[in-house]
């Protein structure tokens, strides 16, 4: 009974300091963005123009994979098809797993939940360069059977073999992965102090038949999104319910920054706070965007409101934007890009040339200025008791060296609205769960 006794204290010991390490003391580590040298997606030989046109090709094909999980969200799908190409990501995360920790760079995604990963024995893999996970090597690896709680949680799971709970997710250009829930210990090292926090029985998903257009470099993923399974939601009270980014802006030789427990409060000037609104499904963080004004302080003008003037019910509109790191540009209805356009077209006095792939609504002959005050006028978007004064640079985007866009397109065809990462650089964004409220300050996350 002592020897019992002792081992429950050593354990609860363990557990009590790696709450406090997360919560109490703040743990932050290094976002990477795939085209930044650190990561192993980087191609030194693209031009601009190729790095921009695939960050508008990958956000594409997420915002129609967020569409079809929201579409499909009402019904109980034996699988998710959607359409996405797999690895249409854009910050990868360092954390360990298992015992001896076994290094994983992984995609850090607030668009979904499940963190999962190859692991060996392989029936079918896709092949990556990093090494496979294999959890016959860790003393601390454990399987989940199919009948329970965070087993059904997961809407493609069902049973395996020997009672195991088993997923599978397909996409719509025929890749999958199927795998067996299991729980694990995640060690991630933080910038705070220099230590590092481990954190028990976490559930992951341990893939062993994955194939499909899955990129080589990759080594697993995630979930940093509102479900029960996702990181922000196992580690729920040792964290606070909270987390934080602050995303650096394209092109800046520097590293943006992922923050929980109490690094994660957003503080300072500007802050402001906005209700993150239940939706479904519950992986999504959806917001109210009430409307779009231009123009500095007080002399800014409304261009766009979400609904008609003298029509507007709160039903209408509560919850009809998501944020998404992941997602580069800024979705919104066609009925407020379409007056922001006309405005911004009045007001910018460059030459207007045409994005010749068609996708960019407005575009510019850049003459050097793109980034002036003078050239181009702040944009707000309103958010429930939020406003958000966004910049040039937070705003348009280079599709080339000298043609600049608009990085905001219709989501008609999208059944949601996204607001993109492009919108988010240079903002320290903190969610928190418990609250279920959204904070934003301006920053320079360069020195964050």
């Amino acid at each position: 009974m002592a020897s019992l006794l002792l081992s429950l204290l050593i354990l609860f010991s363990i557990f009590s300091f790696t709450a406090y390490s997360a919560s109490s003391v703040g743990m932050s580590m290094d976002l990477i963005h795939r085209d930044s040298s650190r990561s192993p997606y980087y191609n030194p030989s693209l031009t601009s123009k190729d790095r921009a046109r695939a960050i508008v090709d990958r956000s594409l094909s997420r915002a129609h994979y967020l569409s079809s999980l929201i579409s499909s969200s009402t019904s109980s799908p034996s699988s998710i098809d959607a359409k996405i190409i797999p690895n249409s990501f854009e910050y990868l995360m360092e954390f360990e797993i298992g015992t001896p920790p076994f290094k994983v760079l992984g995609i850090a995604d607030t668009g979904s939940d499940l963190i999962w990963l190859q692991c060996k024995p392989c029936i079918e893999c896709y092949h990556q360069i990093p090494p496979i996970f294999d959890p016959r090597n860790s003393s601390t690896f454990s399987t989940v059977s199919c009948n329970t709680d965070s087993c059904e949680a997961i809407p493609t799971a069902g049973c395996g073999k020997g009672s195991l709970c088993q997923y599978q997710y397909s996409y719509g250009d025929q890749s999958f992965t199927i795998g067996n829930l299991a729980q694990e210990t995640l060690t991630f090292s933080s910038n705070t102090n220099g230590g590092s926090s481990s954190l028990p029985k976490l559930f992951f998903g341990c893939s062993h038949e994955t194939n499909g257009t899955f990129d080589k470099h990759g080594g697993g993923l995630v979930g940093l999104g509102g479900g029960s399974l996702s990181l922000v939601s196992q580690l729920g009270s040792s964290i606070g319910g909270k987390f934080s980014y602050c995303l650096v802006p394209y092109g800046q030789n520097a590293t943006s920054t992922l923050n929980f427990g109490k690094d994660a409060t957003v503080k300072g000037p500007g802050v402001v706070s906005t209700p993150i609104i239940p939706g479904s499904p519950d992986t999504f963080y959806f917001l109210t965007l009430e409307e779009i004004t231009i123009g500095k302080d007080d002399n800014n003008s409304v261009v766009a409101t979400t609904t008609p003037s003298g029509s507007r019910k709160k039903d209408d509109v509560e919850g009809n934007i998501i944020i998404d790191s992941g997602t580069t540009i800024t979705f919104i209805p066609s009925t407020m890009l379409e007056p922001l356009v006309a405005t911004l077209l009045d007001k910018i006095k460059l030459t207007r040339v045409d994005d010749p792939d068609g996708l960019f609504s407005l575009c510019f002959k850049d003459d050097g200025s793109s980034t002036s005050d003078d050239a181009f006028p702040d944009i707000t978007f309103k958010f429930t008791d939020a406003p958000v004064v966004l910049s040039p640079m937070q705003t348009f985007v280079h599709i080339s060296d000298d043609v600049v866009c608009l990085a905001m397109v219709s989501s008609d065809d999208m059944g949601i609205s996204i607001y993109g990462n492009i919108a988010q650089q240079n903002f320290h964004i903190g969610y928190d769960l418990t609250n279920k409220r959204l904070s934003i300050a301006p920053a320079q996350c360069s020195k964050f």
